[in-house]
Order: structure tokens, then C-alpha cells, then sequence
């Protein structure tokens, strides 16, 4: 029940204040499973992108941290293969800084600025993270060329719809 409260709270809020580049609605009444998409930072080699998330939301919600995982492919040192995420706010204390009080479109927002701030020190792809570090002309090369091929929108529709497809 406390997990309703607070996430109908939380689509309230959402309707009143945005967050720029950054689009969440929930997939169904029960509140368990939102769709979120994050246009790509400018000045990275993924601004010309949309990206697809999933949140799977737990039933101890807010004091469990949502399951978060990248539906569209891209390539980070902070993002796997099968589109799961290093970051420290999905990670419960001590390990990680998840705290109640941080709402699901904040968390999509450091989400999408992760695009800009990978964490090589951190990553869950060892061999992209050292060419971060190392080579970062064909790092960017790669994560453009990735970006081109999985995140540009075909069309013109808005971001907004591009949750949809």
C-alpha cells in the first residue's frame, strides 16, 4: 500500500515539475513496471539518440531500489550487454548510495547523465572502460556508431512517443 501511495505521489509530482531529455509512465495500473525513454547529452557521441529503459519496481518500494535495465543497446563502460546499469544509486548502502527519498524520474535523470559521466573506475565492461580511458577518438566512434544504428528515431515523432513503439 505504501508503495502505491508514494508512486501515485510520484506521477503527481511528475506532471507538475519535468525533467529535461528524460520521459517515465508507468506500464500498468499495478504500478510495478514503468517504461522510461532519455534523449542522449548533448556534446557525447550519444546525443542523437533516444534510449529505451524498463523499471521493474519493487514491493518494498521506496527502501528497495528499482530494478533498472537499458532496453536499447549501446555502448558504455557502465552499461552490459543485456542492458544492465553501474551505478552507485541503484546499489543499497554501504555499497552503493540508494536512498528512499530519491524519486524514479530523479533516478532516470542521473541515468541519462551517466551518458555523459561514465564511471571507467566502475564499469561493468572492462575491455570498453580501458578504451574510455585509453583511445577515447575510437571509444566515441564505437558509442556514435551504436547510437546511429539502435537510439536514432526513424521518424519525427517526439521522444515521448517513442516509449510506444
Amino acid at each position: 500500500m505504501a508503495k502505491l501511495a508514494r508512486l501515485n505521489r510520484e506521477l503527481k509530482m511528475m506532471e507538475k515539475k519535468t525533467r529535461p531529455g528524460v520521459f517515465l509512465r508507468p506500464v500498468n495500473d499495478s504500478l510495478d513496471e514503468f517504461q522510461a525513454s532519455i534523449t542522449g547529452v548533448e556534446g557525447t557521441p550519444y546525443e542523437s539518440g533516444v534510449f529505451k529503459l524498463e523499471l521493474k519496481i519493487p514491493d518494498n518500494y521506496p527502501f528497495g531500489v528499482p530494478v533498472v535495465r537499458f532496453i536499447t543497446p549501446l555502448y558504455h563502460p557502465n552499461v552490459d550487454l543485456a542492458g544492465r546499469i553501474c551505478l552507485k544509486s541503484l546499489k543499497i548502502p554501504p555499497a552503493g548510495d540508494w536512498s528512499p527519498s530519491i524519486m524514479l524520474v530523479d533516478l532516470v535523470a542521473e541515468i541519462r547523465m551517466l551518458l555523459k559521466h561514465a564511471n571507467p573506475n566502475d564499469s561493468l565492461m572492462p575491455d570498453i572502460a580501458q578504451e574510455f580511458m585509453l583511445n577515447r577518438a575510437e571509444f566515441d566512434k564505437k558509442a556514435r556508431e551504436m547510437t546511429e544504428k539502435h537510439a536514432v528515431p526513424r521518424n519525427e515523432a517526439s521522444c515521448d512517443a517513442e516509449i510506444d513503439s
